[in-house]
């Protein structure tokens, strides 16, 4: 019951720090728009590539 509880306070964390993300991902290409847009294309897949492996790590580091 404990582990499903985790999950389940994990998923809505994750539901809830979705429209700061997309703020925070809206906000970083924007800085980039002076760049080349092939380097804005590789930090943007570096971005949705990397974001997955976040986030199911923030309830284990979380005492």
């Amino acid at each position: 019951f404990l582990i499903v509880f985790c999950f389940d306070v994990a998923r809505h964390a994750c539901l809830l720090a979705l429209p700061f993300l997309s703020l925070y991902l809206v906000v970083s290409l924007s800085l980039f728009t002076q760049l080349q847009s092939s380097f804005r294309a590789i930090l943007l897949l570096l971005y949705i590539t990397t974001l997955p492996f976040l986030f199911p790590s923030l309830p284990l580091l979380t005492p």
